[in-house]
C-alpha cells in the first residue's frame, strides 16, 4: 500500500467550506483557525482528536451563521452544546448537524462524537476483519513474532486499556495503525474461522513453458509448482520448484 503522505498537505483546504453568504461547514476535526472574509469572524478549532473523541469551536466577532458541523458514520450519540447549553438538534451519522443563529463574540459550541469499537470485514470475506475505534484502525502488535497465517479474534476478549486508542486482545496489544513501527502486526484478523495455512502452491496451467531444458516449448502440461520468483516483464519468467 502507499503511504499517503502527501494527503496530509491536504486537509487544510477542506477544514471548512463556505458559500459566500452565511453558511459554514466543518468537515474535518483539526486545531485550526478560520478567518472568514469580508465577515470580520474567526473560528477556533480546538481539539485533540482522536486521542479526544470531541472538538471545541469558538467564535470571534458577530453575525449570522449557519453552521453545519459533520457528524461522522461511525459515531453514535453524537451531542452539540452552545455555551453549555444541549441543543435539540438532529444528530444523525452521516449528516451535518445544523446550527443557525446569530452568533456573539465569545460563543462556544462543544461537540462530542462518541467512539465505540467495531469491527469491518473485507468486500470479498465477511470472516476477515479489522478492528477499529471509531475512525481509528488498530493494529496487533507482534514484536519479532513471525506470523504463519492470518491471526485469529475473538472479539470477546478485546478490553480497554489505560492508554487511550490501545487495547488489548489476550496478550496481543492492539494500536492505532499509524503508530504501529518497527515490529510485526496485523490490521486484518480471521473472526469465527480458522484460515488454512498460506501455502503458495498454485496448481497452473503452463500454455507454453519449457520443461525439459531442450528449447522446445511443451504445450497444455498441468504442473503442480511452488512459485519461488518472478522476473517482472519477462515473458517466462517465473521460477518454479517442479513438484512431479
Amino acid at each position: 500500500h502507499g503511504t499517503g503522505m502527501e494527503s496530509n498537505t491536504k486537509y487544510g483546504d477542506s477544514i471548512y467550506f463556505h458559500d459566500n453568504a452565511n453558511t459554514l461547514w466543518v468537515n474535518l476535526f483539526i486545531p485550526s483557525v478560520l478567518t472568514w472574509p469580508g465577515r470580520g469572524i474567526t473560528v477556533r478549532q480546538d481539539t485533540t482528536y482522536p486521542l479526544a473523541a470531541s472538538t471545541r469551536l469558538t467564535v470571534t466577532g458577530s453575525g449570522a451563521i449557519d453552521l453545519r458541523i459533520r457528524i461522522p458514520a461511525w459515531t453514535s450519540g453524537a451531542q452539540v452544546r452552545v455555551n453549555g447549553t444541549l441543543q435539540s438538534i438532529a444528530t444523525t451519522p452521516g449528516t451535518y448537524a445544523v446550527l443557525n443563529r446569530t452568533w456573539a463574540s465569545g460563543d462556544v459550541v462543544d461537540v462530542s462524537l462518541p467512539m465505540a469499537v467495531r469491527r469491518e470485514s473485507t468486500p470479498d470475506s465477511a470472516t476477515t476483519q479489522a478492528v477499529l475505534v471509531g475512525p481509528v484502525v488498530l493494529a496487533g502488535a507482534y514484536g519479532t513474532t513471525n506470523l504463519s497465517a492470518l491471526p485469529t479474534l475473538n472479539p470477546a476478549t478485546i478490553a480497554p486499556t489505560s492508554t487511550p486508542l490501545e487495547y488489548t486482545t489476550g496478550s496481543v496489544r492492539l494500536l492505532p495503525f499509524y503508530r504501529m513501527h518497527g515490529q510485526r502486526y496485523s490490521v486484518y484478523w480471521a473472526v469465527g474461522s480458522t484460515p488454512p495455512l498460506p501455502a503458495f502452491v498454485a496448481l497452473l496451467t503452463m500454455t507454453g513453458f519449457e520443461v525439459a531444458g531442450d528449447g522446445e516449448i511443451d504445450r497444455g502440461l498441468l504442473i503442480p509448482a511452488t512459485l519461488a520468483a518472478i522476473a517482472v516483464g519477462a515473458v517466462l519468467g517465473v521460477v518454479l520448484y517442479l513438484a512431479v
